[in-house]
């Protein structure tokens, strides 16, 4: 059931969905995927594949920075405001709905991939086997 409008004030903000850009949600996806391959086989290769997938979601975060950031198509030129989506790099971006609780345990998930890439430790795999686990909680 999709919620009405005026009832916004009951839902858990957890539960509220948040736009994200269609790339980025793509590329949070693949992270999931390739942090269940690292963590299945904990190869050089795999972890190889997670950095590969880490510096397309910066990438991604630097550009949509830089488009905010930017003077053009601005609210003063009389365009819609930007930073409306997360990870958004242009006008008109394409956007998918996140649970919030969903986005904010993929970016626990990305930081914790983080912490693996730069020093793959039993304690850094741990938390990225936690930040793994608490994402799929969210899911339900």
């Amino acid at each position: 059931m999709v919620p009405r409008d005026d009832d916004a004030e009951r839902i858990d903000p957890a539960d509220r969905a948040v736009p994200v850009e269609a790339t980025l949600a793509q590329d949070l996806r693949a992270l999931e995927s390739e942090v269940e391959g690292y963590l299945q086989h904990q190869t050089d290769e795999h972890l190889h594949s997670l950095e590969e997938v880490l510096a397309r979601l910066d990438a991604q975060m630097a550009d949509s920075d830089a488009w905010i950031a930017g003077v053009t198509n601005t609210a003063s030129w009389g365009v819609d405001a930007k930073g409306r989506v997360i990870g958004e790099t242009g006008s008109f971006p394409i956007a998918e709905d996140v649970p919030s609780a969903e986005l904010n345990a993929q970016i626990e998930l990305v930081r914790a991939a983080k912490l693996v890439v730069q020093n793959d430790t039993p304690q850094t795999v741990g938390a990225l086997t936690q930040a793994r686990a608490a994402l799929d909680a969210t899911r339900g």
